[in-house]
């Protein structure tokens, strides 16, 4: 049941282009695919195939749009053809050649030619055509044999059309009566049935077989609500829908990344996780600790106490050996905790989460520096909970991570900017509800093997199903569960399992798992995956993941019912399934949620509700389909089966399955009249087959047949070797038939030369348990070779004597045709044996042609030194003098002062210096004149004060700044890129490079104004000028063509033995390293090259290479520090120490190693000689010290020194910036840059150096200029011509013919690999390495590298009053407000060295004067910004552990209480380095000071000494914003600790230099203890006039009360006249 359209041509197109047809029938489109180059005609000749669930009504359209097809921009449509269906429903096929109409509905001229047909569901539509299924004899046989590799999925343009019921007819039987037709007709009606009705396929067809199905993803969400309203699913099931989304290649679409080879064999993988720190916590002083979570595994950070914004810097590493599938799929979890210890747990303040999948598919897998918001899952309506700032980064085999610099981190972090989200996903994500809908189940396998139904069965007398399945679903972390439907193959559940998280979720699939409930242990049955990417649209006309309900079918293990089964992994959803499981019917849905509703339930837990039925008719009609399927022949079968005899076995389903499937479906078919002539393909093999109503009988397997075994595979067939046809035509007796090549495809050949440079074998290992000791190398190249002369001694010498042999051969012209070259290494044995010891095989020469320079362009040899150098000249525009002389200028402008011998380079440009760089100098200088006024002189360092590391940290810096110079610069590139490509030649390409440098600099030059800009408030900004290095983050290798500019390198491979080592590395099979090089090119060669001067015929095209004899050199290796280290012991640090071997030396630094650290820095020096080429393996390693056992490896790094001594490059001493002779940027080469000059123009025979006048050299045709003075370490000046031989040399790659970079003072950055976990990184070690010859003069004394001590300070710090702050307390006696004040400090990381001011009671204004001071001595490394503690981990430690953290003065304001614990009211952090200047009065200072939002003036208190003012405190409210709950007035005083110690002052207010008493009011004391002052106090001052009216009221009335009392009695006594 099906429409079928052919779309053959369209004509009459305008213009030629490439086009793309788009036919959309019920919303669900296809593409075509793209026509290139057509002109007025384009022929598609494609079927595209809509099966259906339902009847086509007469109304509905058919709609085809032809497209001018864009790899770039939208495609633009032509025009488009719309047709009513009405009478393809009535006739069932039809053929329309008709105009197309524009977007206006008027017509064009252009007009296609499409066939239509329609298969209706009872097959009543009219007859099909003759020949239109069986096979058309018409097809050569290469066509047809490659239709029967056709594609599968619905609408692949392969052949499409599928059979009605009445479809088989006898054709077949009419086609082969008679002779040799009668032969083939079982195998015709067998080809015929595979491909029921393919229409012939187009010439271009067969090249794109491989081309996907289109749908796209709008499409996709029209067919989902089909399939919602109940077009049939089966019809077209979710796999089919799947299986087109994932090779969607609608152009405008994101490409759908593939994470990994998705093969179920485990890998090793690498988490590394490192905590920085977290800002913004909710509550108040709380004692934070992380949690770091991936997977199952837990780490915890140490607790930091009262604090909001706690400072970590821990790493954390997690190793895995898992599949890919399972890593992606597991959670990373950071969470914060609010005081947990031992005895407590503690409380989450909140938590984040993401899978690693997301991580990995970050570029270079990995965020650095993010904050990752933290949420809280048990109140869904709270905000966010505080930011956590992380490293991340997911390591597999082989993965490169470029960590930016682990140098000091300073710059303040825009927090919103920089979360931990991936790109595209918004930063405020809402919290959604997932709905997971299962409703039933079907086909099941029966889960119990057959001895344990037998047992079921005798003790509960019935068979039952023997399944009792649940559904398991997993979803960010969290799993949810259906209740277990007992004893049922086709379970019905009708559940739904709800999951909680924010929307977008970082976590990518979810798992659906049909699941056995058993007493022992649950069995999982299929396993399906949901990629929430692939059932939502994030686009414009997007929409929310949505599924279903749809069948999904499941495929596993085969049902073989074993106890164990050993492809149980296949059923956990790891690997490719072989066997179907069971299919599971679901449904998707989500909502977002309005947090603000107060009914809505604030938890994240997992619910399991019930959900509404699915109607009947949704889950598709049953019908019955005939699967046909022949087997011809097998090979390469598995040798372990022998000759047991193998079946093959066809099911669809449970359909087929011999074990406990069902042979056809169950439901009798009915005979329908008039099936007299329908006839079965295959003859039946015996009469018992057929049953009495002649249908076809189901057989799902072959006979069993045992397997022939040939030499080399075992295979099944028809018949042996001897029935393939016979070739007529030569016949090699070894080879077989010899065919010939026709003409037009044979290549052209051309007479080559191919030399080869033999210079010798290394680190062979032993082959058969026996030593290497007398190799030899063979070269071949298409049947033609070479062999090297023997080693005869290799432990002695592994190096050849003679150096270059040749041989020649016949190459094609095409260079992609050109035939691997073989090396073969064998090893000459007693009695003339020969042993292969290993191979490699060079799969391109391309790399090897030598191609001779262009002598007729004018300036040949500049050009030849630009394609040696593999640089462009940009930017240079060195002016050319009249007599060819380019001049290059090195002079400054202002007079030479010290430091300042030559103008510095940016490092990055390893460029000649443009003549106007000068006049970038005095605008700089002006500038600065300019802004003496505002700004101070920048001194001059004090040279006594610069050391090694003062040029590291420098050099350093300036690496970042590169580094986001290039991020800023990628913009302009970018744009750049689009006017170099339209220049064309090499002149438009540097003219392109230029506009992209000045752009570039221009940029460079507005970010340094800005800096300078700045004033002195931003005292980083501004650099004292420090010589500098260059530093690589990476090795050196890798900047530098791995040296291999004539020497190459070649591992040599052992073979492997059987299919087992297909895991094994490369680095595994590595048997040795043959060293020599290849140079292959047409003979004969132009006739000058060989007439230059000094041309030596023996060394051929290798002229000018050194000799090979052994040699003796002093290595000296510096060990700067290592980063990032794996940690090796379990308290999650290690204590590394440096270990290094070559030949037979081997240092281990034991005694230094340095305790509990990851980023050690070593800074060390090592002398080792060395004879290449015996020893030319230097191996750098770091081993973590164990008190008791032997030391691990933590990770190694392997330099080929040999191959850098004999490099071009000259790696073996770094030129230096500038040329000193003392202080700390001392030259450190024996030989002198005049010298290294001469002795590169000697070998690359250029002309020159010529020196004179003084600061002025020529070589070849270029002039250099630069100073000419030098000053000694006693100020004495000199004249020297070093400063202008340094400048030829660092411009050495802009020389003619010869120039090539030459390797500049340095620092690398290496990663160390462990042998055990191969391809990942265990952390990575900066060093350079020094080789200096030993028959040349000793170099001096290495360089001090040995770390910077730590400067001893002393920070001084008077809290003298505090106002406004928070009234807490209610008086016990009036009510009243008040607050007993006093003021927290601390310094260092914890609170062990927090102090107090004295606390003052009864603050009523919030007023409180202390004249209180804190002493706080630390240590202190100003390049790095860090405070450096010294201090045992704990009681069991062996040794103290070295902490850096951050320089931050906390000041906390608190409220005493006596009798419980002292309330928190606010606090400030303030950096030394940078923090806000205060506020001169209380009234000015705000709370914007600390927030940022106002703009304050920064000050760095080692720049200041002192600072006095008024700073605010802060705390959050209910509602988790900042308010102002105090201000605190202080006095900042740093000395150097020999400062401190002549003026020492008291702590407190002790002596010496004590401070004077606070001028408290009488209101401050403690009311218990003076209760008499108290009283008074409440008396005098407060009530005295009340207490005065009260004593007057009772006199008053006690005056009337004896008044009234006296008076009755004076009244009788009146009365009576008494």
């Amino acid at each position: 049941m099906a429409l079928i359209v052919h779309l053959k041509t369209i004509t009459e197109l305008k213009g030629k282009g490439d086009r793309i047809a788009k036919v959309t029938f019920r919303g669900h489109s296809f593409y075509s695919r793209v026509l290139e180059n057509c002109e007025d005609e384009a022929e598609f000749d494609e079927t595209f195939r809509w099966p259906l669930g339902s009847n086509i009504d007469g109304n509905e359209m058919l709609e085809i749009q032809v497209f001018n097809y864009s790899k770039v921009f939208s495609n633009k449509i032509i025009g488009t053809f719309r047709m009513v269906l009405q009478q393809v429903v009535e006739e069932g096929y039809l053929e329309v050649t008709d105009t197309l109409i524009d977007d206006n509905n008027a017509t064009i001229k252009t007009s296609i030619c499409v066939e239509v047909r329609y298969q209706a569901v009872d097959g009543t539509m009219g007859s099909w055509n003759n020949g239109e299924f069986l096979g058309d004899d018409s097809l050569p046989g290469e066509e047809k044999d490659s239709q029967e590799t056709d594609g599968l999925l619905p609408g692949s343009h392969r052949g499409s059309r599928q059979p009605g019921e009445k479809s088989f007819r006898s054709k077949g039987r009419e086609k082969t009566k008679g002779g040799k037709d009668g032969e083939h007709k079982a195998g015709r009606s067998v080809f015929s049935a595979m491909k029921l009705g393919k229409s012939r396929p187009h010439k271009e067809q067969q090249q794109r077989q491989d081309e996907p199905a289109v749908l796209e993803m709008e499409d996709l969400d029209r067919l989902a609500i089909h399939l919602g309203e109940g077009l049939d699913p089966d019809s077209i099931s979710l796999a089919s829908v799947t299986a087109l989304t994932t090779n969607v290649s609608n152009k405008r679409s994101k490409p759908d990344i593939k994470m990994e080879p998705s093969a179920g064999r485990p890998m090793d993988y690498q988490v590394s996780i490192t905590v920085i720190e977290a800002r913004q916590l909710v509550g108040l002083n709380m004692d934070p600790v992380v949690c770091v979570e991936v997977g199952d595994d837990k780490k915890y950070t140490s607790m930091k106490e009262s604090t909001n914004c706690p400072y970590y810097n821990e790493y954390f590493v997690f190793d895995f050996h898992v599949s890919p599938d399972v890593m992606f799929d597991k959670i990373i979890k950071i969470s914060v905790i609010h005081s947990k210890n031992l005895l407590r747990s503690g409380t989450l303040v909140g938590s984040f989460k993401m899978d690693v999948g997301t991580v990995y598919l970050q570029p270079e897998h990995q965020f650095h520096h993010k904050w990752a918001i933290l949420s809280d899952p048990d109140d869904i309506s709270a905000g966010l909970k505080g930011y956590v700032k992380c490293d991340i980064a997911v390591v597999g085999k082989g993965d490169n991570i470029k960590t930016p610099h682990k140098a000091n981190e300073t710059e303040e972090d825009d927090i919103e900017g920089n979360l931990l989200l991936p790109e595209g996903v918004p930063a405020e994500r809402q919290w959604a509800r997932f709905y997971v809908k299962i409703y039933r189940a079907e086909g099941l396998p029966r889960m119990n093997t057959s001895l344990m139904a037998n047992v079921k069965k005798a003790f509960i007398g019935e068979n039952k199903d023997l399944v009792d399945p649940y559904v398991q679903v997993f979803f960010a972390g969290q799993k949810g569960k259906t209740s277990v439907q007992k004893s049922s193959y086709e379970p019905l559940w009708n559940e739904q399992v709800v999951f909680t998280d924010l929307f977008p979720p970082l976590c990518k699939r979810m798992k659906v798992q049909i699941r056995d409930s058993d007493k022992v242990n649950d069995v999982a049955i299929g396993t399906h995956f949901i990629d929430l990417r692939k059932i939502s649209n994030d686009g414009d006309k997007g929409f929310l993941p949505t599924l279903g309900p749809a069948w999904v079918n499941m495929y596993g293990s085969t049902r073989n019912y074993t106890l164990l089964d050993e492809h149980q992994d296949l059923n956990e959803g790891l690997g490719e399934g072989v066997s179907f499981r069971a299919r599971l019917m679901l449904g998707l849905a989500m909502e977002i949620l309005d947090t603000s509703n107060p009914e809505l339930t604030s938890s994240t837990e997992v619910q399991v509700e019930q959900a509404t039925p699915v109607s009947d008719s949704c889950t598709g009609k049953m019908e019955e389909f005939f699967l046909f399927g022949a087997f011809l022949e097998a090979s390469m079968i598995d040798r372990k089966n022998g000759d047991k005899p193998i079946t093959f076995e066809v099911t669809i389903g449970n359909y087929g399955n011999q074990v406990d499937g069902m042979s056809r479906p169950q439901r009798p078919r009915k005979k329908e009249s008039g099936d007299e002539e329908e006839v079965d393909l295959i003859p039946n093999s015996s009469d018992d087959e057929g049953d009495e109503g002649g249908d076809l009988v189901s057989v799902s397997s072959s006979p069993p047949m045992r397997p022939q075994i040939t030499d080399r595979h075992t295979w099944i067939g028809p018949a042996g070797k001897a029935d393939l046809p016979p070739i007529n035509g030569p016949v090699d007796t070894d080879r077989g038939p010899i065919m010939p090549v026709p003409l037009g495809i044979r290549p052209v050949l051309s007479k080559y030369r191919i030399e080869v440079l033999f210079w010798g074998l290394r680190d062979l290992k032993r082959v058969n348990l026996a030593q290497v000791d007398r190799p030899r190398v063979d070269i071949e190249c298409a049947g033609r070779g070479v062999q090297s002369s023997l080693i005869h001694n290799y432990k002695k010498n592994p190096n050849f004597n003679t150096l270059v042999k040749w041989f020649e051969v016949d190459l094609p012209e095409n260079e992609l045709l050109h035939p691997p070259l073989n090396i073969r290494v064998v090893d000459c044995r007693a009695f003339g044996r020969y042993t292969l010891v290993g191979s490699h095989a060079v799969s391109s020469l391309r790399r090897f042609i030598y191609r001779p320079p262009d002598r007729s362009s004018p300036n040949w040899n500049t050009t030849v030194g630009l394609c040696r150098g593999g640089r462009v000249l940009s930017n240079r525009g060195p002016c050319y003098h009249p007599t060819g002389e380019i001049v290059i200028n090195m002079e400054p402008e202002a007079p030479v002062k010290k430091l300042e011998t030559m103008v510095k380079l940016d490092a990055s440009s390893d460029a000649v210096v443009k003549v106007d760089v000068t006049e970038e100098e005095k605008d700089k200088k002006k500038k600065k004149k300019k802004g003496t006024a505002e700004e101070p002189e920048e001194e001059e360092p004090d040279e006594s004060m610069l050391d090694w590391w003062s040029k590291y940290f420098a050099s350093i810096d300036t690496m970042k700044e590169q580094l986001k110079h290039q991020e800023a610069a990628a913009a302009a590139d970018a744009e750049d890129k689009e006017e170099t490509d339209t220049t064309e030649g090499p002149k438009g390409h540097m003219k392109g490079k230029e506009k992209a440098k000045t752009s570039k600099e221009e940029k460079k030059k507005k970010v340094q104004n800005q800096g300078q800009g700045q004033g002195s408030e931003v005292p980083e900004k501004k650099k004292p000028k420090i010589d500098e290095l260059k530093v690589y983050p990476k090795e050196l290798e890798s900047e530098f063509d791995n040296f291999e500019d004539w020497l190459h390198t070649f591992n040599l491979l052992r073979g492997k033995i059987g299919d087992d080592e297909d895991s094994s590395t490369e680095e595994e099979r590595i048997v040795g390293r043959f060293k020599g090089s290849l140079c292959v090119y047409k003979v004969p060669l132009p006739e000058d090259i060989s007439r230059e001067a000094g041309y030596d015929p023996t060394y051929g095209m290798f002229q000018g290479i050194p000799s090979n004899d052994p040699i003796n050199v002093l290595v000296r290796v510096y060990v700067v520090r290592a980063t990032d280290l794996h940690p090796a012991d379990i308290n999650g640090k290690a204590d590394p120490y440096i270990a290094i071997r070559l030949g037979k030396t081997d240092i281990r630094d034991k005694e230094n190693y340095i305790s509990k650290q990851l980023n050690p820095v070593f800074g060390k020096s090592f002398d080792i000689e060395a004879s290449f080429p015996m020893e030319s393996m230097l191996t750098v390693a770091v081993y973590d010290w164990d008190l008791v056992g032997t030391d691990d490896l933590i990770g190694e790094t392997k330099i080929d020194l040999e191959n850098r001594y004999y490099s071009k490059h000259r790696a073996t001493c770094g030129i230096a910036q500038t040329y000193s002779i003392h202080g700390y940027n001392i030259w450190r080469d024996p030989m002198k840059p005049t010298q290294i000059l001469s002795q590169l123009c000697k070998e690359g025979k250029v002309d020159g150096p010529h020196f004179g006048p003084p600061g002025r050299v020529k070589v070849a045709n270029r002039v250099f200029t630069g100073p000419s003075e030098i000053e000694d370490e006693n100020g004495q000046r000199k004249t020297t011509d070093e400063h202008v031989a340094l400048a030829a040399l660092r411009h050495w790659e802009d020389m003619p013919r010869v120039g090539c970079p030459l390797v500049p003072e340095h620092v690398e950055t290496r990663p160390l690999l462990n042998p055990d976990k191969p391809g990942i990184e265990q952390g990575r070690l900066e060093l350079w390495v020094d080789m200096f010859p030993m028959d040349m003069p000793a170099p001096g004394t290495p360089l001090d590298i040995s770390p910077r001590k730590p400067k001893k300070y002393e920070l001084r710090v008077i809290v003298w009053n505090t106002d406004e702050v928070v009234l807490e307390d209610d008086d016990f006696f009036t009510g009243e407000k008040s607050s007993d004040i006093f003021v927290r400090g601390w310094l260092k990381g914890q609170q062990e060295d927090k102090q107090d001011t004295d606390v003052h009671y009864h603050s009523l204004t919030g007023e409180g004067n202390f004249n209180w001071r804190y002493l706080f001595p630390f240590d202190y490394l100003a390049a790095e910004e860090k405070i450096v503690i010294s201090k045992k981990e704990s009681m069991f430690s062996w040794d103290e552990t070295e902490y850096k953290i951050p320089a931050r003065l906390t000041l906390q304001i608190w409220d005493a209480d006596h009798f419980s614990a002292d309330d928190f009211l606010g606090a400030i952090e303030l950096d030394l380095n940078r923090f806000p200047r205060g506020a001169k009065t209380a009234k000015q200072c705000s709370m914007e000071m600390a927030t940022g939002e106002v703009e304050v003036p920064l000050v760095s208190i080692f720049k200041q000494k002192r600072v006095k003012g008024w700073w605010p405190l802060l705390a959050r409210n209910e509602n988790d914003e900042f308010e102002l709950t105090g201000k605190v007035e202080a006095e900042l005083h740093l000395l150097t600790a020999e400062e401190a110690e002549k003026n020492p002052v008291g702590l407190a207010r002790n002596e010496p230099d004590p401070l004077e008493k606070p001028n408290r009011p009488d209101t401050a004391f403690v009311w218990f203890l003076n209760p008499l002052k108290s009283i008074k106090y409440l008396i005098c001052t407060r009530y005295k006039w009340l207490i005065i009216k009260i004593v007057l009221a009772l006199l008053g009335l006690l005056m009337l009360a004896l008044f009234l009392y006296s008076l009755p009695g004076y009244m009788v006594k009146k009365l009576l006249g008494a």
